[in-house]
């Protein structure tokens, strides 16, 4: 069994959900290590409470380069999957030394942001250059970005991300007038451009609701234009939730709903992975054609989608859903079908599986 190497930018209890998947179930011997830039590795994986490990690491004289390198000898390491460019970047002369094959899974921001790519623009250009460099890319989009950066196309797998089984199992009533969203209230995700064309979608149905979940920098400013906008009463801030509660939205709402858009600084969605839960668990999809959305939504069969920034399509693609429900609802069970076929976690993972043997 081959023996990876799963660096991250932060311990396992704090990482995304889908790293943790591919972390816990990808068939091989996974060591997690967690990286800031490079002061320090740090192993998560001996059980050891957090603070005891960080001092024990940072008393540690030797340099970052040669702590990483002396570990990934004793523990056997054969390949190393960095999550994130950034983090990819932090490894590469400890894979160059040791002739490691590094494969850089690149998630959204760190293909494009544009305050990430003027820090690591020049590193990336060198970590493109290893021989033994492998880039993961989750959407056409993005693979597109990365060549603009300079990364020889052959080196680039697109591989997108799965919603977890727990997803597929779902079974939507498509009986209430009830919109879904969940995410960061950032300026990617664009709260406000989703409110106004909720505000929209009341003038014809007054009795409809817009549930949206989740937390971020935003989430005050939106409370505050949906108050003044007088819509207050049928927009639902529920907060940060987890998959059980999620599920149960999905299940009793019409629509998943979401605006995502290139912001001002240059931040970009890779594939959303709420869009794919949603889609899985048999919702139609309501968003915009940006990033990998379109990747995994087929417009007018599995969603609708329209240009980003545009309140007043989506506002009439959501009016559309509540005008036809049954159209709704056979969008919602084709694209459930759509993501079980082709873009399962186990597929996912398949993927990614693939990708790291032959990276060897």
């Amino acid at each position: 069994m081959l023996n990876i190497a799963v660096v991250t930018n932060k311990p396992y209890a704090t990482c995304e959900t889908f790293i943790k998947a591919q972390i816990d179930k990808l068939p091989f011997n996974c060591i997690q290590y967690w990286v800031k830039e490079a002061p320090f590795v740090s192993k998560t994986t001996n059980k050891l409470g957090f603070s005891k490990v960080l001092s024990k690491v940072r008393s540690h004289k030797a340099t970052p380069e040669k702590r990483i390198i002396k570990e990934f000898k004793k523990q056997n390491i054969q390949v190393v999957l960095a999550q994130y460019g950034m983090i990819g970047t932090v490894m590469l002369e400890s894979c160059s030394i040791l002739n490691l094959p590094l494969v850089v899974h690149f998630h959204g921001h760190d293909a494009v942001r544009k305050s990430v790519l003027e820090k690591y623009g020049k590193c990336y250009t060198k970590m493109f250059s290893y021989e033994k460099t492998t880039v993961v890319s989750v959407s056409h989009e993005m693979t597109k970005r990365l060549v603009a950066l300079g990364c020889p196309e052959d080196k680039i797998r697109y591989n997108t991300y799965g919603p977890a089984d727990s997803f597929l199992e779902v079974q939507p009533t498509y009986a209430s007038q009830q919109f879904v969203f969940i995410g960061r209230f950032v300026e990617k995700k664009a709260p406000h451009v989703l409110l106004l064309a909720f505000s929209k979608v009341l003038k014809e149905f007054p009795d409809a609701k817009l549930v949206c979940a989740g937390d971020g920098p935003l989430l005050d400013s939106s409370k505050d234009l949906a108050h003044a906008m007088g819509v207050e009463g049928s927009v639902d801030f529920v907060g940060r939730i987890n998959h059980t509660i999620y599920q149960e939205y999905l299940r009793n709402s019409i629509a998943y709903v979401q605006h995502s858009i290139e912001a001002i600084d240059g931040d970009m969605e890779g594939t959303p992975v709420s869009i794919l839960e949603a889609s899985g668990a048999g919702l139609a999809v309501i968003s915009t054609t940006h990033a990998g959305i379109p990747d995994v939504i087929v417009h007018k069969k599995t969603g609708l989608l329209c240009k980003e920034r545009d309140a007043a399509a989506m506002a009439q693609h959501m009016l559309h859903t509540l005008r036809n429900p049954e159209e709704a609802k056979a969008m919602g069970v084709t694209g459930k079908e759509h993501i079980t076929k082709n873009f399962s976690q186990q597929a996912h993972l398949n993927g990614l599986t693939t990708i790291l043997k032959e990276a060897l």
